[in-house]
């Protein structure tokens, strides 16, 4: 899951920032990103031959969050990635927005955009939940029609596949 495509020519020092590495702060001080990729983290290790250098004095450096229950919509994917989401797992949405988005990132279009991993369509029983929103959702009447559900999903390019667990009923 990676926020810069490998095609990134994206290279820039951060210096003088407080790093947290998502279990501590680590006592390091600077950041060199080469490529579109953390090249380097240490103690006043100097600027980059390349690219800008930040001033990350009074900032914190973390992690890319990811949000691991979404439903994208419009540029919601472009949104997270202010508040530091850099991966979201998309619980349902339109298939073909999500294999657009997801074609666009491959190319290294939309770098600033969370990468977006997605269920495509969520399945339900009749009537259950995701049926009492006014959209169309799949259904399965039984265990005989799951095959070529997932065979679908996969077919759209689905990462994975959300099953509601729901008995139908109110």
């Amino acid at each position: 899951m990676n926020a810069v495509s490998p095609a990134c020519d994206t290279t820039f020092t951060i210096e003088k920032a407080r790093i947290f590495d998502g279990e501590s702060v680590i006592p390091a001080d600077t950041v060199i990103v080469e490529n579109g990729r953390i090249a380097t983290v240490g103690r006043t290790l100097g600027p980059s031959a390349q690219g800008e250098t930040i001033d990350g004095t009074g900032c914190t450096l973390l992690p890319g969050l990811i949000d691991s229950h979404t439903h994208i919509l419009g540029n919601s994917l472009k949104q997270a990635l202010v508040f530091g989401v850099t991966t979201e797992l998309d619980m349902g949405t339109d298939s073909k927005f999500a294999a657009e988005v997801k074609n666009k990132q491959a190319k290294g279009d939309l770098l600033d955009w969370a990468d977006l991993f997605s269920a495509g369509a969520l399945v339900t029983a009749p009537g259950g939940h995701g049926t009492e929103y006014g959209m169309k959702v799949p259904t399965l009447a039984g265990p005989e029609e799951a095959q070529a559900y997932v065979d679908a999903r996969i077919g759209e390019g689905s990462d994975y596949i959300k099953v509601i667990y729901d008995n139908g009923e109110s």
